[in-house]
């Protein structure tokens, strides 16, 4: 098993992802609104895995973290949303750089009621998306923890292969087709030498290639570089298509409408403000259904 973990795709359908419940499903998105010189509201409190979604109301407000969170952006008529997943528990405060004067900030408090990093609490949550020849796993935050080591195995191997991230997903590329996997995480607690036990391991079977030769064949692509995404994309016939980046609760982050007259068609999109996580790529034909999806990982 190489767990490089390197982001590579997966061709599992939009259907499929939803259907593995990765573990953020559940969790609520608190809205707080931009308005004329004053955020609305301006304190609250999340859970850890939250969605906290910044959504302009009226006027021009670039939003800074006060404590480097996130990037600076700017809520306006024409970048109406923002959504921001704490991946740690703490007080979050924010400020509108040009209304500062006026008053305008405000701070989210996020908790969790997960026991926090140390000797006896493992991560938790453990849950894993497999394709035919790499796979998704994932876990959840686990409070006051630094780094994060997975490690993998084929069944009965004596073997365990290891990877360290600062994440709480990992894509493992270069698996076998139809064979069964262990793997198991833990955590290195931040601001102390604590290093907590693995979690109990857990596992998944990757797909099969029924047919090698019709899956072989180009389909949707895209890759992560330092921020940019860029894909290519093979269309049925041409048309009008819509490309879009959706996060794993199916929220569109960025779509673009592409006439595809060529066969093959390219493209790159910035990713500049995009948060660590696993997001879907998807093509649908103008007004119509998805016809191909896949799924990167942004470091």
């Amino acid at each position: 098993m190489n767990l490089s973990f390197k982001p590579l795709l997966l061709s599992l359908s939009f259907g499929t992802l939803f259907l593995a419940g990765l573990h953020t499903s559940q969790a609520t998105i608190h809205v707080i609104e931009a308005r004329n010189f004053f955020y609305a509201p301006t304190s609250l409190t999340a859970e850890l895995g939250d969605t906290i979604r910044f959504v302009w109301i009226e006027g021009t407000h670039p939003t800074e973290s006060s404590t480097g969170a996130w990037p600076l952006f700017t809520l306006s008529s024409s970048f109406t949303s923002y959504d921001f997943i704490p991946v740690s528990a703490g007080n979050y405060p924010y400020i509108c750089t040009i209304h500062l004067g006026l008053g305008m900030l405000g701070s989210f408090n996020v908790v969790s009621s997960t026991a926090p990093c140390g000797p006896s609490s493992p991560p938790t949550g453990l849950n894993s998306v497999p394709g035919s020849t790499s796979a998704v796993v994932s876990w959840n935050a686990l409070p006051n923890a630094l780094l994060y080591q997975v490690r993998g195995r084929p069944l009965g191997s004596s073997v365990w292969q290891k990877r360290t991230t600062s994440s709480t997903a990992v894509n493992v590329p270069g698996l076998t087709p139809g064979t069964t996997y262990q793997w198991t995480v833990r955590a290195l607690c931040n601001g102390t030498e604590v290093i907590t036990p693995f979690a109990s391991s857990t596992g998944f079977t990757t797909l099969s290639l029924k047919n090698p030769e019709v899956s072989a064949q180009p389909g949707l692509m895209a890759f992560v570089q330092p921020g940019q995404l860029i894909y290519q994309w093979e269309a049925p016939e041409p048309g009008l298509y819509i490309y879009r980046l959706s996060d794993i609760m199916g929220r569109v982050i960025q779509e673009e409408l592409v006439q595809c007259d060529e066969q093959v068609n390219r493209g790159l999109w910035s990713l500049q403000t995009l948060n660590s996580g696993l997001y879907f790529f998807s093509a649908a034909q103008k007004g119509g259904n998805i016809m191909e999806s896949t799924h990167v990982f942004v470091p």
